[in-house]
């Protein structure tokens, strides 16, 4: 653990509260701290009011005093400048001097007019080296250099360097504020230490050579080795590279053979500190080289875990500078790689840069088409365990990952893991920029921000938090059922006698709201049950002026059935008579002749057929005996037996029926 460091929490009731302690340990995101004030030791996670810092940096002052600070500037903007410069070594410039003050959340406002103001005196200063537009500061000044007078005496420390503890020196604080590597790091390669020099060849007609035998020049290998020495660790050799100054590096690059040119950048971005001759010529690094020596790197990382400070920082500066190079989106999965391996134990550096890495490869989901995302195998649950180890922030790497997911995987956005470890606040500032589409959506709403809001609300126990609930955007508050915020109310005020109050005349309110509710609802169902009356009264007016039309139809319909049946009686006895009237007048009209029995029998039987009459038997005539169709005249003879016709019978046939009308009169004959 780097010596120096402290803790800093602020207090997240927003009251200005910070509390601090001796930094014994840290994993990842979390750290042991013994704090100051009750010598309690515990372990913490680092978020957004709480981290690790070097004391009196300008990053501790902006953390516990950002007013303090931003009025130190405004006074004395040469002072602040100078110290970045210390705190800081190598060249800067005046766009990256007022970034990192800019990081420190200082208004870039107030930045302006302090650069303004200073950068005169700046490039004045006897300490301060300016090449150009980049301004360093010289820790030893040279012997031919003159100090001015009023540099020789003691600096005044200001009020704010004495509140927070700042060095009064011109020295550049012992423990540097990032974690970037040291101008001189601990040797990372298992061969003794070499001492690394200056390439001396200066002279301009020296042939290009191959970029092998360049660097093992450089590094006073001798021979030159196998290339995988250099490109299966190319994080150890890059750290041997970053120990030489940027003039070795200018004069490595220009030795190297044109064609061999791109394999060099591309180990040269790894070089854990900044250097103008890379830095310079990203673009000219061809993406292919690249992309071998991030995937290069993630191996090593994960071969020598924990990795050290220097090859950390190496892998760092790798990252930091694939990010910032245009490079295709076919890199992104080896970028990924080398970023998934870091984030296993990140530091304060790491997270900055895996934020940009993982807005890179979100900006990059966002652009591409579906053609270009699904040609690269990119391993979406690596890509949100990587996002996992960051907060979200309004436009940070993470919302604008989860975004651009949103749009190309719309059905994975609602999975647990891309939203690990969010928090409702941070979500909530998220989607007052990059993420307010995705928490707009219903599916997210309900399967991730209600959970989510579901487990916080206990923790609501003050009134800046019950503040903070009722800021949240609207997609947030609808999730929150009425009850909880009720009873977070009443927790809160349990010890807060002004929220106590407001509950109070709310709960009374509340009482008239719901009595007002009450009698609106009872006039409303009195007007209900008037206009319901009203209907079914109607409807029975209706009914019943059908019913009496029924019945007179019903009434009508019966007179003329009764009517119709007997014209049909009536005419049914007019045929019978009429019928019975033509068989006597032909009966008598015969016998009135003296005509043969015979002819009058086949004069009657023709009547008769021209009714559909047929006779059952002839007189005299011996059958069989048919109980259904004979009559005996006494005795009860069986069926089959001989009978003799006494006197026929007629049976009616019909379409449809035949009827037997009487049965023919028979006899058993004696034996």
């Amino acid at each position: 653990m780097d010596q120096g460091q402290i803790v800093v929490s602020r207090s997240p009731e927003g009251d200005g509260r910070v509390r601090t302690g001796a930094l014994l340990g840290r994993s990842g995101l979390v750290m042991t701290v013994r704090w100051d004030d009750d010598g309690r030791e515990e372990d913490v996670r680092i978020t957004v009011d709480t981290t690790f810092v070097v004391p009196g940096t300008l990053r501790h002052e902006a953390f516990v005093d950002l007013a303090g600070l931003t009025a130190r500037l405004e006074s004395d903007p040469v002072a602040v400048f100078t110290q970045l410069l210390r705190e800081h070594p190598g060249y800067l410039t005046a766009t990256q001097i007022k970034q990192k003050l800019a990081d420190l959340r200082l208004d870039q406002a107030v930045l302006n007019m302090a650069w303004k103001k200073a950068q005169a005196k700046l490039k004045e200063h006897h300490r301060v080296k300016v090449d150009g537009k980049r301004y360093k500061w010289c820790a030893i000044l040279p012997e031919d250099t003159e100090t001015p007078a009023e540099a020789q005496a003691e600096p005044t420390r200001s009020q704010e360097q004495e509140r927070h503890g700042a060095p009064a020196t011109d020295e550049a604080p012992s423990t540097p504020v990032t974690q970037e590597v040291p101008a001189a790091p601990a040797p990372v390669s298992d061969e003794p230490e070499q001492d690394v020099v200056l390439m001396e060849t200066t002279a301009d007609d020296e042939e290009p050579v191959p970029w092998l035998q360049a660097v093992a020049a450089a590094l006073r290998d001798g021979a030159a080795p196998d290339a995988s020495a250099y490109t299966r660790r190319p994080l150890a050799t890059a750290v041997r590279l970053g120990r030489l100054d940027d003039v070795a590096i200018q004069r490595l690059v220009e030795s190297v053979q044109d064609d061999d040119q791109t394999t060099a950048l591309a180990l040269l971005a790894a070089l854990p500190r900044g250097a103008e001759p890379v830095d310079e010529r990203l673009a000219d690094i061809d993406p292919a080289a690249l992309e071998a020596v991030l995937v290069a790197g993630a191996e090593e990382l994960r071969e020598r875990q924990p990795p050290d400070r220097a090859l950390s920082a190496a892998a760092l500066r790798l990252l930091r500078r694939a990010a910032e190079k245009p490079a295709p989106f076919q890199t992104a999965p080896a970028l990924i790689r080398l970023a998934a391996a870091v984030a296993v134990d990140p530091g304060k550096d790491a997270l900055a840069v895996l934020d940009r890495v993982v807005k890179v490869v979100g900006e990059h989901l966002a652009s591409v088409s579906t053609k270009e995302r699904d040609a690269v195998a990119l391993d979406l649950d690596t890509v949100a365990r990587l996002a996992a180890v960051l907060p979200f922030t309004r436009h940070g790497g993470r919302a604008v990952l989860v975004a651009a997911v949103a749009r190309a995987w719309p059905e994975r956005v609602t999975e647990e893991i891309w939203w690990e470890g969010a928090t409702a606040t941070a979500l909530a500032e998220a989607a007052a920029g990059t993420l307010s589409r995705v928490t707009a959506r219903p599916d997210v709403a309900e399967r991730i921000l209600a959970p989510l809001l579901a487990r916080e609300l206990p923790n609501v126990t003050s009134r800046v938090r019950l503040a903070r609930l009722m800021g949240m955007p609207t997609e947030f508050v609808q999730q929150v059922p009425p009850a909880a915020v009720t009873n977070a109310f009443r927790r809160v005020a349990a010890s807060d006698p002004a929220v106590e109050d407001w509950l109070r005349l709310l709960a009374q309110d509340d009482r008239m709201s719901r009595l007002e509710e009450e009698l609106e609802r009872a006039r409303t169902d009195a007007r209900l049950a008037a206009e319901r009356a009203e209907q079914a009264e109607a409807r029975n007016r209706d009914l019943l002026g059908q019913l009496e039309r029924l019945e007179a139809r019903l009434r009508e319909t019966h007179r003329q059935s009764v009517s119709m049946r007997a014209a049909q009686e009536r005419q049914v006895k007019i045929d019978a008579v009429r019928s019975l009237a033509d068989l006597a007048a032909e009966v008598e009209e015969l016998a009135a002749g003296k005509a043969d029995p015979d002819v009058v029998m086949e004069r009657v039987r023709a009547l008769a057929s021209d009714q559909e009459l047929e006779p059952i038997g002839d007189v005299g005539v011996e059958t069989t005996f048919d109980r259904e169709t004979h009559e005996p005249l006494v005795g009860a003879p069986q069926d089959g037996q001989t009978v003799t016709v006494l006197r026929p019978g007629y049976r009616w046939r019909s379409d449809d029926e035949n009827l037997v009308l009487f049965r023919a009169l028979v006899s058993v004959p004696e034996t």
